[in-house]
């Protein structure tokens, strides 16, 4: 993340908007009309520095033109999540929030309506479609385009997928290649896919959305607060079942598919287990040096 790139995020901030924005109103005006900002992060010893170092850069460079101090709370290991349980409900928690995917539905009651607070240039400095997971309907459970947007990524490095597509048919999934600019026409049937197949050879009988994953009925999305996975459900009788190798998946669609390749959760599976990931740096010696 630039010292440029934060001044945008911090200016929004100031304006009510943010990564993950808080509802606590914290900031204020200091000396010479310099706006204070409150900006909670955690992890490693290595990324709590990285972060330290930031914001002091960006306090002695950009943030004197900006007239933005950031004041910088650091928190060790994996307690953030706890921490922000704490302070987030109060009228003296941070301004601005670095969470986790796993945790920021939980929290979205006492953070910030986003929407159409970003310029395009900003959103343009993401992987095309990468804000979408940070749209939540806290009301209706779902997590569509057109919901409230919570925050944005604070690392711009998708996770790259390998799919098993022999499981995925055995669980009754249709596996189509289509990018999102050519659903409309797949639908209509004048487009062929990826596979060299249109929409007809699928035998689909519904229009498909611009999405990785898609369940035309009784739609899975994690609801914030149950993390054991027990509010799943299998797709019901005559659900079609929608995978598409060309869009990026939601963490919910991810979940929603581990948990159907997941025996102990849909005894039918093929497999035993559904999703498994490794982090980047335990291949980062393949590229050479201390990473």
């Amino acid at each position: 993340m630039s010292k440029k790139f934060l001044s945008k995020i911090l200016c929004a901030a100031l304006c009510g908007t943010m990564l993950f924005t808080t509802a606590c109103g914290g900031n204020g005006i200091g000396g010479g009309g310099t706006a204070t900002l409150d900006f909670l992060y955690g992890g490693t010893q290595e990324i709590l520095e990285l972060y330290t170092s930031l914001v002091n850069e960006y306090n002695n460079t950009q943030g004197k033109e900006d007239r933005i101090k950031v004041m910088g709370m650091p928190t060790p290991g994996g307690s953030v999540n706890d921490k922000l349980t704490n302070v987030l409900p109060s009228a003296n928690g941070p301004d601005v929030v670095i969470g986790t995917d796993e945790y920021f539905k939980g929290h979205t009651k006492n953070m910030m309506d986003l929407s159409n607070s970003f310029s395009s240039e900003l959103i343009g400095n993401l992987y095309e479609k990468q804000e979408i997971r940070y749209h939540y309907n806290r009301e209706n459970i779902t997590a569509n385009e057109e919901d409230t947007l919570y925050g944005l990524p604070s690392v711009n490095d998708p996770t790259v997928l390998y799919y098993n597509k022999d499981a995925l048919q055995a669980a009754g999934v249709i596996c189509i290649s289509v990018d999102a600019e050519n659903i409309a026409a797949f639908n209509a049937g004048t487009f062929t896919d990826y596979n060299g197949k249109k929409k007809s050879d699928y035998n689909l009988t519904i229009d498909v959305p611009a999405k990785g994953y898609f369940r035309s009925n009784n739609n899975y999305v994690f609801n914030g607060s149950d993390y054991s996975g027990s509010s799943w459900g299998k797709p019901t009788n005559g659900t079609v079942l929608v995978f598409n190798d060309r869009i990026s998946c939601s963490w919910d669609e991810i979940e929603d598919l581990g948990m159907l390749l997941t025996k102990s959760r849909n005894s039918s599976s093929t497999t035993d287990y559904g999703y498994y990931t490794e982090w980047w740096f335990n291949y980062g010696w393949s590229v050479g040096g201390d990473c």
